[in-house]
């Protein structure tokens, strides 16, 4: 959609300048007495238009959010949480949803193309990969902006584990998340532009549990608010036949679960009418 809305950009650009030189050209042939020019102007106020109505389009909808997301935002952001008791069962109940869906292109989007997205693109997963919890350990900073880039798939880290314990305690992914990412110089978070899949971590990381760290790409629209507003999400992974790990989309998750996610949302951010204010 990005790379999409630049040609927007650019073609509205080079649109508006031909106009403008067609213009030009007409003032400067009624400035030698030549009055041919009519076929001149009307040519120029086409290119012209046009070029103006693209860059319109590409203002629109680089600066304004995603009728999904806006959608979800007027849905949940009233929301009042009850504390989750049992983790397990919410994350059974949200696997349940998503089951339940039997859509073809259920949780898919498009995937940006650069170097190593192809190993987080494989949707193979979502038909064959079980929920479970992950954790956020670093994302693209946009992904933690309220009002950018809500058109965008952006790539960030997380951890998750196929042991049960985690689906209990989910918190404790938060610790792994904190540890990895506070030695971050001397791991493999160093490079940012390194892509990896499905990294077991070492058992004095982990006190003896397999705990994965995995390069994901989170489309906004699968989100409550398009942006990330807490640590932990539910992720489909299949760690032993594929490379690719996703966020499930908002719309499978239970409602208490996306109330509890956006508490600290509504720390960072404020009153909760602000927001509807912006939106109304």
């Amino acid at each position: 959609m990005q790379r999409n809305l630049k040609y927007f950009l650019v073609f509205g650009i080079i649109f508006v300048l031909i106009g403008c030189f067609l213009i030009a050209m007409y003032f400067f042939d009624m400035s030698r007495g030549v009055d041919d020019g009519i076929f001149e102007i009307i040519i120029a106020a086409i290119f012209a238009a046009l070029g103006l109505v693209l860059v319109a389009v590409w203002l629109k909808r680089r600066f304004t959010y995603d009728g999904v997301i806006v959608k979800n935002i007027r849905r949940y952001l009233n929301l009042k949480p009850s504390p989750i008791r049992n983790f397990s069962a919410e994350l059974a109940q949200i696997e349940k949803n998503f089951s339940a869906d039997m859509t073809p292109q259920r949780n898919e989007f498009k995937v940006p193309r650069y170097n190593g997205s192809e190993k987080m693109a494989d949707f193979f997963t979502l038909d064959h990969g079980k929920i479970y919890y992950g954790c956020v350990v670093q994302a693209n900073e946009l992904l933690f902006n309220v009002f950018r880039g809500m058109e965008m798939a952006l790539p960030a880290v997380i951890v998750y584990s196929d042991d049960e314990y985690f689906s209990q305690n989910p918190s404790e992914l938060i610790k792994v998340a904190d540890y990895l990412y506070s030695h971050k110089d001397v791991n493999f978070l160093r490079d940012e532009y390194t892509v990896f899949s499905n990294l077991e971590l070492h058992p004095e990381v982990v006190e003896e549990r397999k705990v994965y760290a995995t390069c994901v790409m989170i489309c906004r629209r699968h989100l409550p608010m398009g942006c990330l507003t807490g640590a932990i999400l539910p992720v489909i992974a299949d760690p032993e036949n594929s490379t690719s790990t996703f966020v499930i989309d908002v719309k499978y998750w239970t409602e208490n679960f996306v109330a509890n996610y956006l508490e600290n949302f509504r720390r960072c951010f404020g009153r909760e009418d602000k927001f509807d204010e912006f939106f109304d």
